[in-house]
């Protein structure tokens, strides 16, 4: 079980509740969030969907450019939405800001000039916030460089991923060799005051363990401010054609392959570059090393445990207006902008939704949870909004409290992945019976999961907390039935209708269950 923070946080981004929706009512969400009060960063995500050509791993969208009229177009269109929404912001700077892909360094300067003036046109900016754009060590030269100091841009993220050929090359990126990130790197140093991050990427089919640990100390050569370690998430096509689908064959190759890197990593001298995660394990998604990197007063983080909102724009961009709407853009280029087009896949934000992101990530980044500050966050303390699964960790051994603070007693990645899901799971529905509880939650069908029940969309996932009880086959067949039948001809966009439908109907026949419903 991996503590990973991205599928813990699912089912705020495609859980019960998604439904298509335009502008007008993202534009709205927004508002809404920003008359909230609620205190917290703002960060500006922009996605640049270009790429010299796609390397085969990737699992983000992206389309293979040169360059020139495709990309005029998409500036253009992007030029209009963040024309669309800006009122909304005038009188909230962000924090942060990051540029993000697909590779925006592909952008010529005279591009790179177009997206950043149109972009302080239309928002500002605090002084003192993190604003950084990715790039890729070939398309790095100075004139572009001259251009992002201009604008204000402080931090560079660098995707290396190796400085061995081969693994490169079986991925579709044989174009770059060690030379070519020296002079990247050389180029970024001269043109200003950029703080510069260095990504690796551990998991690639033909790397190595050994092969993997000396690009990274070669990568410390370089003297980066930061470096950033990514495990490669296979997706899609990639797990298809390398690893028959299946998942478990990816995990076997990664621990084959790289089993001892974690603990060599563990063991070497850094330097000035402490690693962020003291125990760094295959199950985690990056592991982060810095040191001499400039201290901002914010950070762009897109999971970070308070209720930060996220503004994206660009397909595939996922954005989250804090308390009140999660939504991704579902758009593929060539993609004009038009306010009316229902593009944005929502689903409406909870307080409770917030708290769980709180609990979820300081569990997976190994924090202790003060209950101080949960209450002065959100307005009461974790026992009062989840008493159940407090009491759960409790009785598990998982759990103690000392003064103000929640201590995890975690033992193993397991015991931390298992205490991030007690809090990750929706509230669902509840049956009480007299031998322990029944949960049933409504989600969109995923492959490889086990239901109760399910239709091409949905599938009803059950949860026993004690024991069936006798004789527990009939009752399981009529809440499949009943599931059915408040699925029956509803699209997947009308899914939070279903649980509601499903509730209806569970009551009405909770006595005939032996249950009352919670």
């Amino acid at each position: 079980m991996n503590c990973n923070i991205s599928d813990l946080l699912r089912p705020q981004l495609d859980g019960p509740g998604l439904d298509l929706v335009d502008a007008h009512a993202v534009r709205a969400a927004w508002k809404k969030h920003l008359a909230s009060g609620l205190s917290a960063p703002h960060h500006l995500y922009l996605h640049i969907p270009f790429c010299r050509q796609r390397c085969s791993y990737c699992c983000y969208y992206s389309v293979p450019s040169s360059g020139g009229g495709q990309v005029d177009e998409y500036l253009a269109s992007l030029q209009q939405a963040m024309a669309f929404f800006s009122p909304t912001f005038a009188k909230h700077p962000f924090q942060t800001l990051y540029i993000g892909g697909g590779t925006p360094s592909l952008l010529t300067p005279e591009q790179l000039q177009r997206l950043l003036s149109d972009l302080h046109k239309n928002y500002k900016f605090e002084g003192d916030g993190q604003r950084a754009v990715e790039c890729n060590p070939f398309s790095v030269t100075r004139e572009k460089l001259e251009v992002l100091a201009r604008f204000g841009i402080n931090r560079i993220s660098m995707g290396v991923q190796s400085l061995s050929r081969a693994p490169l090359a079986s991925e579709n990126r044989g174009y770059q060799d060690p030379s070519i990130v020296e002079r990247a790197v050389k180029l970024i140093r001269e043109a200003g005051d950029f703080s510069l991050n260095l990504d690796l990427l551990l998991g690639m089919r033909t790397d190595s363990g050994k092969s993997f640990l000396r690009s990274f100390e070669n990568i410390m050569l370089l003297d980066p401010d930061e470096i950033t370690v990514y495990t490669i998430s296979p997706q899609g096509d990639y797990l298809d054609k390398f690893y028959s689908g299946e998942p478990d064959r990816f995990r076997a190759h990664l621990l084959e392959s790289f089993g001892e890197v974690p603990q060599r990593i563990r063991a070497m001298d850094h330097g000035r570059r402490p690693l962020t995660q003291r125990n760094p394990a295959l199950e985690d998604h990056a592991w982060h090393f810095s040191g001499g990197a400039r201290r901002f007063r914010y950070c762009y983080d897109d999971f970070s445990p308070e209720p930060a909102s996220v503004f994206g724009l660009g397909p595939t961009a996922r954005s989250r207006a804090a308390g009140v709407l999660a939504y991704t853009e579902e758009t593929n280029l060539p993609a004009p902008f038009d306010p009316r087009r229902p593009v944005f896949r929502a689903r409406p934000l909870s307080l409770r939704d917030e708290m769980v992101k709180y609990l979820i990530v300081r569990i997976c980044y190994g924090h202790e949870i003060s209950q101080e500050d949960f209450l002065r966050t959100f307005g009461l303390r974790i026992e009062k909004a989840f008493p159940e699964e407090v009491e759960a960790l409790r009785k598990e051994g998982l759990m103690a409290s000392s003064n103000d603070l929640l201590a995890f007693r975690i033992s193993s990645a397991e015991d931390r992945a298992r205490c991030a899901a007690r809090f990750a799971a929706p509230p669902g529905l509840a049956l009480e019976t007299a031998s322990g509880r029944w949960r049933l939650n409504v989600e969109p069908r995923r492959d490889q999961r086990e239901y109760l029940a399910e239709t091409p969309a949905l599938g009803l996932r059950l949860t026993v907390d004690g024991t069936p009880g006798p004789k527990p086959e009939p009752r399981l067949r009529l809440m499949a039935a009943l599931f059915l039948k408040a699925a029956k001809d509803r699209p997947a966009s009308a899914s939070r209708d279903v649980e509601k439908t499903y509730s209806t109907l569970l009551a009405g026949v909770a006595s005939k269950l032996g249950a009352v419903l919670r």
